[in-house]
């Protein structure tokens, strides 16, 4: 008797024994194996053999078929499913090149794809497909122009974001976040909707604020632009500044506000002079780019534009400020002799049914019953519309 008739091969070992070994020593699959289609037929492919430096298990690949053009190929083994027989029929197999796992793959290979990202912490190979398949990932998004799904997170960002930007486009309060009224609309349109705190809103306009300087830095650095700047009391007595720039880009006039601020301390020619420096050391510019700064005609413009001059820089007085005063001293009673104040009584009566909208409806009703009436007063408010200097006549009543 041959004495090495008792040592079992590979070729009168029992499939299910096979297995079972198989199993003893590669334990089970792992947890990420998820499960190709198993449509694909893998018994006709080439065989290759590899010795598993772990286990010492001979295991046996099949070549890489041309319907597998995935570049995570590149990193896996298909087992030979006659040497290494899947636990269901239908099943395939892979094993990684790297650390030689079994995973299956009949569903898909999202399986290992898994795997391979689990190396990227501690392998080149793995970081460089994963950047690799980002990058692909961002192409084909831009060529179908598809937006990526956004987290939680960055949803969140955007509805605040969309929130400070309504604020400022209808100038409404910023506690009007905070409305119960408000917060029920935004929970209508999305049940998950972030809580958003006037707080919020107030942080989100200065850093778009801050966005915007930035915007303007870049769009003014080194270009020539003119400037014009006023300063005027509002009603509740406030003091409010304004600095607006004015350049030619592409053939067009273009105009960007540079500054506006509730004005604190006193509106002296030397103070204003102060504050637009300190506006353009803020914006990091050059006065030598300034061609001129255009001013109303009150007397602090005049300090103001010899500080101007001091810098090399042109004032101008606007036109229409003066084009204003001259025709407000058409209606002033003591160059009218025979007026007998005329034009203050009329200035009165104007101001009057300005300030107050029922007077003026039934200002409006008396109209109606009479046509001379209505012709003389739709004639007079037409100043206001036409502009020039029959739109300053109607301001110079006003005022």
């Amino acid at each position: 008797m041959d004495p090495d008739s008792s040592v079992p091969t590979t070729d009168n070992i029992p499939t299910n024994v096979v297995a079972t070994t198989r199993k003893t020593l590669f334990r089970s699959p792992s947890p990420l194996s998820i499960g190709l289609s198993s449509t694909i037929d893998l018994s006709n492919q080439d065989q290759s053999t590899s010795s598993d430096n772990v286990t010492s298990e001979i295991l046996h690949y099949l070549s890489r078929p041309k319907e597998f053009r995935s570049d995570i190929w590149d990193h896996f083994h298909i087992l030979d499913p006659k040497f290494h027989p899947p636990k269901k029929h239908g099943e395939h197999e892979a094993c990684c090149k790297y650390c030689k796992p079994i995973l299956k793959f009949t569903h898909g290979i999202s399986a290992l794809r898994f795997h391979i990202r689990s190396h990227e912490k501690d392998a080149a190979f793995a970081r460089d497909f994963e950047q690799k398949n980002r990058a692909s990932k961002r192409k084909m998004e831009q060529q179908l122009k598809a937006a990526p799904k956004k987290t939680p997170k960055e949803r969140d960002r955007d509805i605040l974001e969309a929130t400070a930007c309504w604020i400022i486009e209808e100038n409404v309060p910023l506690n009007m976040v905070e409305k119960k009224s408000f917060q029920q609309m935004c929970n209508s349109l999305l049940s998950v909707a972030p809580v958003i705190t006037s707080s919020q809103v107030r942080t989100e306009i200065k850093s778009l604020g801050d966005v915007c300087k930035e915007a303007v830095q870049k769009e003014l650095d080194n270009r020539y632009f003119a400037l014009t700047t006023d300063h005027w009391t509002s009603k509740n007595s406030e003091t409010y500044g304004c600095l607006t720039a004015h350049f030619i880009d592409k053939g067009e006039l273009m105009r960007c506000v540079l500054h506006f601020e509730i004005h604190h301390g006193t509106t002296t020619g030397d103070a204003l002079f102060a504050n637009l420096l300190n506006v353009f050391e803020s914006y990091k510019f050059d006065l030598s780019y300034v061609i001129s700064v255009t001013t109303d005609t009150t007397g602090n413009m005049n300090t103001f534009g010899r500080r101007l001059a001091e810098k090399g820089v042109i004032h101008l007085y606007c036109i229409d400020h003066n084009l204003h005063l001259n025709s407000k001293l058409a209606f002033e009673d003591t160059n009218l002799p025979e007026a007998e104040n005329s034009m203050k009584a009329a200035r009165s009566q104007i101001e009057f049914f300005n300030s107050s909208t029922q007077a003026l409806d039934k200002l409006h009703q008396m109209q109606k019953t009479t046509r001379a009436g209505k012709k003389v007063w739709d004639s007079f408010k037409m100043l206001k519309h036409v502009g020039g200097p029959h739109g300053e006549c109607y301001n110079g009543l006003l005022n």
